[in-house]
């Protein structure tokens, strides 16, 4: 078997005239052994003296002319393309002394720190290749856009601080501490942006020693529970360690030692650790090791992910958010444990506490003490979306203060939570006459950018609300929809209206989103004088109770399968699918039929991806009652009879049809409701990132078990008109679809609602003969659909 030749064992005699051009151009040997291997080759024009055939290689924006041997250089010169530029970030003697402070006060309490990512850069020479459309060569353009994307895009987002610490190595024959447990600031940045125009990478890339000191690092937080650690692993093709390291000789088992040590610190860590590998390399490039080492991972309990980004900067950036991501999601998932540990174990780590958790304060915190009162220009304001031609006009109407005899509202001075654009605080509705707080305590989030008063600061937090409460809104509708579907099929089955209690257990789960609202009010405290330009704006939505609070999936394919079990972060064997299969089932589901009846409610006409009309999604006539948030149990209203909507049958069920093989989890209908409002909408939204708490018992309500509240959904958006992020930062368009798909399993009540790849195709095949024969027969007609039903619940 003939194996590809190594770049260090060609032999190139290059020419008096050709080294000099080389050293004249900053290019080195290595970058011309590079293109011979890896290169673009074509004819080039003849020697002129000769007449004899010459050879022209590309590579990256490098030219390369040798003769027609390939064994003599000629000549090489650049191609000019445009570079991206790093700069450096001006700093201060105060922004050196703060940075030594977190490092001092890190390294005296471990607990503060609330992530540690470890990132391990290849070094060996063919990281030199200058293949990146917009950076010298792989290894700057690796640290360039860590420097950017990761250091810089996430302090800009807040989605860091200074209790968050990165390491970096350097791999090559060895491995090299390009400096430990620094804190994320901009001094940070800067160390990225040095070590970019520093860089120059030789010799080979041994995968082991890298590994073990990555290990070594993670391990000084094996004691910190509360802090979540991160491994990105930076490649450009299969590890040297089976040339040059202790494994030599032996690929396969440096490959196998290599996983089995991703394997181990996985198992040591479980769900703390996320590790992601990115494979920088032409498409040809043979990446089974960085692959084996995520599957590895997850195998382990871990979170793993294998990108291989296109080589340019907006590849790397795009692998580079999706590790930040599943970074953000681990810290969040922390965060909430913890609200189930002993009081204080989240709280005395930064002297905040976590989201929801400020219920577990002492009594005399309902006082007046420890509260900031605000009486003046207080005004309620709900969202109600207006449509004029197609779009989404956001209207925020005024409302009366929940509490009657409220004429202001009180706000905790100490926030309890910080999240990418927000600050978070419990709040209170205010009778100045009695002096005391009244009613239920809300929510309340208040936008980092309002620090000061400009009118500028206003008009981004009204951008912002308008997202928050347009998702809300949109997610609310879709919820409305699901729920009159589910009821309606739900009760046809099980003939519910003859014994309600009859069929406690096979009960549906309703799901309704909670609604905010934007209080507006005076800071008198902040200075300045009478012009408006004190004003000020918070969100507040109900509060939830932090015990029971819970996430079920996230916006990255994340889904939480209780306390106890292992959560999903990437597809496995055993639920969606490994590998390539199950990017295949993902487009499958996302590909699913574009006419789909569900509810009863005819059949829906969705055009995927669908483009006229804007923002808005037509959900069709027939569920108008549904969005105006009167129908279905968690819409507000009573619901009635069926709580259908216009256009629904009536049918009339007995004992002997109830489906005895349908026995949903709780949970299935959350996870059945993000792949509903997919459908749904016909392929142009996808509501997950669902949290919130779990209500069980509606006594009023025959037909429902419970009701999830939820909050904080996020939603991805796919338009024709290309607008990015239209329901905010979180709004991973058709990327966060897929993520979602790749990770979900159809369960009884996806099946129960027909939606489109909830059964094997098989099982489609046979339902469509079914029906045929059925409809032939118009006395069966009726029948035919409930023998179609059963069919499709016995055969996922």
């Amino acid at each position: 078997m003939e194996h590809a030749p190594r770049t260090s064992d060609i032999e190139f005699f290059s020419s008096l005239h050709g080294r000099q051009k080389r050293l004249e151009r900053g290019l080195n040997k290595r970058d011309l052994q590079a293109a011979v291997k890896h290169g673009t080759r074509r004819e080039g024009y003849p020697d002129p003296k000769t007449g004899k055939p010459r050879w022209m290689y590309t590579l990256g924006n490098v030219v390369y002319i040798t003769d027609e041997t390939s064994t003599r250089e000629i000549t090489s010169y650049y191609i000019d393309k445009p570079v991206v530029q790093i700069p450096h970030a001006p700093l201060t003697p105060e922004d050196l002394f703060d940075q030594e402070r977190a490092k001092e006060a890190l390294a005296r309490n471990p607990d503060l720190c609330t992530s540690h990512t470890v990132i391990v850069v290849d070094h060996s020479a063919s990281m030199g290749t200058p293949d990146v459309v917009d950076h010298e060569n792989r290894v700057k353009g690796c640290f360039g856009m860590l420097a950017l994307n990761f250091v810089a895009g996430q302090l800009v987002s807040k989605n860091a601080s200074s209790t968050d610490v990165v390491s970096v190595l350097l791999m090559h024959d060895s491995v090299d501490v390009l400096f430990e447990r620094e804190p994320m600031s901009r001094v940070l940045y800067n160390r990225f942006v040095g070590i970019h125009d520093k860089v120059r990478p030789r010799s080979h890339g041994n995968f082991m020693p890298s590994l073990l000191m990555a290990e070594q690092m993670l391990r000084e937080d094996a004691n910190q529970p509360g802090t979540a650690l991160s491994l990105m692993f930076l490649s450009d093709g299969k590890p040297s360690d089976n040339a040059t390291g202790v494994l030599r000789g032996n690929n396969m088992a440096t490959s196998v030692a290599i996983s089995d040590r991703v394997s181990l610190m996985a198992a040591t860590f479980r769900d703390r650790l996320s590790v992601d590998t990115l494979g920088f390399a032409n498409p040809g490039q043979n990446f089974s090791v960085l692959q084996s080492m995520a599957k590895a991972a997850h195998r382990g309990g871990a979170k793993g992910q294998f990108s291989r980004p296109e080589l340019s900067s907006a590849g790397l950036a795009s692998a580079i958010a999706s590790a930040v991501s599943s970074l953000t999601d681990t810290k969040s998932h922390l965060s909430s444990t913890l609200m189930g540990a002993a009081p204080g174990a989240r709280g005395a780590r930064r002297g905040l506490s976590p989201i929801r958790e400020l219920q577990k304060e002492s009594a005399d915190c309902e006082g007046v003490e420890g509260w900031k009162v605000y009486v003046r220009g207080v005004t309620r304001l709900e969202y109600s979306p207006e449509f004029s031609h197609g779009i989404e006009r956001s209207r925020w109407q005024p409302r009366r203060l929940v509490s009657p005899y409220a004429d202001g509202i009180a706000i905790r001075r100490v926030p309890f939570e910080e999240g990418a654009e927000k600050i978070v605080y419990k709040m209170r509705e205010f009778d100045s006459r009695r002096n005391e707080l009244i009613g239920e305590p809300f929510v309340a989030k208040f936008s980092k950018r309002q620090q000061g008063h400009s009118n500028q600061e206003a008009t981004h937090f009204d951008e912002t609300a308008d997202k928050a409460a347009r998702a809300l809104a949109e997610a609310s509708k879709l919820a409305n929809l699901f729920n009159a579907a589910v009821q309606e099929e739900v009760s046809s089955i099980y003939g519910i209206y003859d014994d309600p209690n009859g069929f406690v257990d096979q009960r549906a789960w309703g799901i309704k989103f909670l609604r905010c609202s934007m209080y507006k009010f005076t800071d008198d405290s902040a200075g300045g004088n009478m012009d408006g330009r004190l004003n000020k704006r918070i969100l507040a939505e109900k509060w939830l109770d932090p015990s029971a609070y819970v996430k079920w999936n996230g916006n990255n394919g994340y889904v939480f399968h209780g306390r106890g079990h292992a959560s999903v972060h990437q597809p496995s064997a055993g639920t969606a699918a490994d590998g390539a299969t199950s990017y295949a089932r993902a487009d499958r589901l996302m590909a699913g039929g574009t006419q789909v009846s569900i509810g009863g409610g005819g059949t829906g006409a969705f055009a995927a991806g669908g483009g006229g009309g804007g923002n808005a999604v037509d959900y069709g006539d027939w569920a108008e009652e549904y969005l105006r948030g009167g129908g279905g149990w968690a819409g507000g209203g009573s619901g009635g009879g069926s709580g259908s909507g216009g256009g629904r049958r009536s049918r009339k069920r007995g004992r002997e049809e109830v489906f005895v093989g349908f026995a949903p989890r709780p949970t299935d209908y959350l996870q059945a409701f993000s792949h509903f409002s997919f459908v749904r909408s016909g392929h142009k939204r996808l509501v997950c990132d669902l949290q919130g708490v779990e209500c069980p018992g509606l006594p009023d309500n025959p037909f429902c078990a419970g009701v999830y509240e939820l909050t904080d959904p996020v939603i991805h958006s796919n338009s024709q008109i290309a607008r990015q992020q239209m329901f905010g930062r979180t709004d991973l368009g058709k990327k966060g679809m897929h993520k979602f798909f790749r990770t979900h399993v159809c369960n009884d009540v996806c099946r129960l609602l027909n939606l489109p790849g909830s059964r094997s195709p098989e099982a489609e095949v046979a339902e469509k003969a079914a029906n045929a024969n059925a409809n032939a027969n118009a006395g069966a007609r009726e029948w035919g659909g409930r023998g179609a039903k059963f069919r499709r619940m016995h055969n996922p």
